[in-house]
């Protein structure tokens, strides 16, 4: 049946709901398998990128693929390092998602410390920082008493924003178990909104956007963050 013959036919011949909801399967069902059916998509290439050794983090904004390698990782900082507790462990036995974000909120503020962005400013200035989004990825699992650390790259900055990326390695094997992809802002903390950053900060962060975008490797970000 094409979909533009359904309403009309369920108009004269009624039929219960689950047909109803049957015949919509039906036809998605018919829509997906066209749309694969004339998809360029080579099974090939596929196996090859999963049997690399190297992490693959595609891009959520079309088919790139990225290749992380983790020895180029340790080139950057060190913004954290952790021991998971027992405490982190959830009921699928890993790690729950939550305390991703804590660790990478603990490097986030250790990554801003390293160019007077910690808290005497923020007391000194009144002024602080805003999360505005962020993007994470979850490649490999994390178990208690697995310890590992966090390294971070400086990718760019507008008047106000301030866009970088964790990643999050596990020490024994420098496995990489997520990435997140953060955008910041500045803020007036007496009126609670964005303002741009004064300038010794702009420039310390500047100094990092430049010394890493010097390295030989593209991160492997979302494609639809911008500062």
């Amino acid at each position: 049946m094409k979909k533009a013959d359904l309403g009309r036919s369920l108009a004269d011949n009624p039929i219960p709901n689950y047909s109803f909801f049957f015949m919509i399967c039906q036809v998605n069902m018919e829509m997906a398998l066209h749309f694969f059916t004339n998809l360029d998509f080579n099974l090939k290439k596929v196996q090859g990128l999963i049997d690399s050794p190297m992490p693959i983090v595609p891009s959520c904004s079309g088919v790139t693929i990225i290749r992380v390698n983790q020895v180029d990782i340790l080139t950057l900082p060190r913004t954290w390092q952790a021991t998971i507790p027992e405490n982190y462990q959830d009921e699928m036995g890993h790690m729950n998602v939550m305390w991703y974000t804590h660790l990478f909120d603990r490097a986030t503020f250790s990554f801003f410390d390293s160019f007077g962005f910690g808290a005497d400013y923020f007391h000194q200035a009144r002024s602080g920082c805003f999360a505005l989004t962020q993007h994470t990825r979850y490649l490999a699992e994390l178990h208690v008493g697995e310890s590992v650390s966090l390294y971070t790259r400086a990718l760019g900055r507008s008047v106000k924003r301030l866009h970088f990326m964790h990643f999050l390695l596990v020490d024994a094997d420098q496995r990489l178990s997520a990435t997140c992809e953060y955008l910041a802002t500045h803020v007036d903390l007496t009126v609670r909104r964005s303002s741009p950053l004064p300038p010794h900060l702009a420039e310390a962060f500047d100094r990092w956007v430049e010394q890493h975008r010097q390295l030989p490797w593209d991160p492997p970000l979302c494609g639809v963050i911008q500062p």
